[in-house]
């Protein structure tokens, strides 16, 4: 039995794993309840994250930053 990392719960989440890791991880969390709950933390932290609303500064702002990094 394999044992699957945090970082490999994230990598599954964002679908970043090769076909033959996300099989394996399908497989594990469907007999593994420890990792199976582990995921679904991870979900529902992702979730939350998600549901964040994401702001910009102002392009005002960001011209400032560049023109400052431009005249270093």
């Amino acid at each position: 039995m394999h044992l699957f990392t945090l970082d490999d719960l994230i990598e599954y989440l964002y679908h970043e794993t090769y076909p033959e890791k996300t099989a394996a991880i399908q497989d594990a969390l469907q007999s593994d309840l420890k990792l199976r709950e582990k995921y679904e933390s991870v979900l529902a932290i992702y979730k939350r994250l998600k549901s964040i609303p994401f702001f910009s500064p102002e392009k005002k702002t960001v011209n400032a930053v560049l023109a400052y990094a431009i005249s270093k």
